[in-house]
């Protein structure tokens, strides 16, 4: 599963092995977008957690046969892989548990006075929205349109996509855009500042 799935908890939760894409070792952290070893929790667990997990990593996708062989093979090991997932459950769980105390705790001692958002908005009038309609409907009637995406750290990827019948059948990917024109404005103006948070606003 990818690293930042979700799906790693709920296999764990339903007692199936976890197999976790690591390919982006093997391909110079393309797949990862150049994040520095985002698995690196799962393989190392951090200060405050120090446990690895015992799943299956995957640096090469061509080689997941290879690492399943073991327990298709040996009864004794799978068995052995499902205790150590059972204990790792356990420890995680335990500390995922307690990490909303913690941080209770901490803003509780903590004497540094909490700030409080304020935020004012400028909705969108009838001729803002005549444009952003009028700079779709142009980006859009360019044949090549998908021929401007550029890749970027904070796009996932699995929505870049020019086929109708993915985005038929997924629609809430919606049109896939990657330009400013595009991407339709929900208001004007949006401000916020912050100040220090009073007894009754806290």
């Amino acid at each position: 599963d990818f690293w930042t799935s979700g799906r790693v908890l709920e296999a764990l939760l339903l007692n199936s092995v976890p197999v976790i894409d690591t390919t982006y070792v093997s391909d110079d952290g393309i797949s990862a977008k150049n994040c520095d070893d985002p698995a690196s929790f799962w393989r190392h667990g951090d200060e405050n957690f120090p446990h690895a997990a015992p799943f299956i990593f995957v640096d090469d996708w061509h080689s997941l046969p290879q690492l399943l062989q073991p327990y298709a093979t040996d009864a004794n090991k799978l068995e052995q892989l499902f205790a150590e997932l059972e204990t790792y459950r356990a420890l995680l769980h335990a500390h995922l548990s307690a990490l909303p105390l913690a941080l209770k705790h901490s803003l509780d001692n903590n004497s540094t006075p909490r700030m409080q958002s304020f935020c004012v908005e400028t909705p969108l009038d009838d001729s803002d929205r005549a444009v952003i309609l009028e700079d779709a409907l142009e980006y859009y009637s360019n044949p090549n349109w998908y021929d401007d995406f550029n890749d970027s750290p904070g796009q996932s990827g699995v929505g870049c996509t020019k086929y109708t019948e993915i985005r038929d059948k997924y629609p809430e990917y919606g049109a896939v855009c990657f330009s400013d024109k595009c991407v339709p404005s929900l208001t004007r103006d949006f401000q916020c500042s912050f100040h220090e948070a009073t007894a009754t606003g806290v």
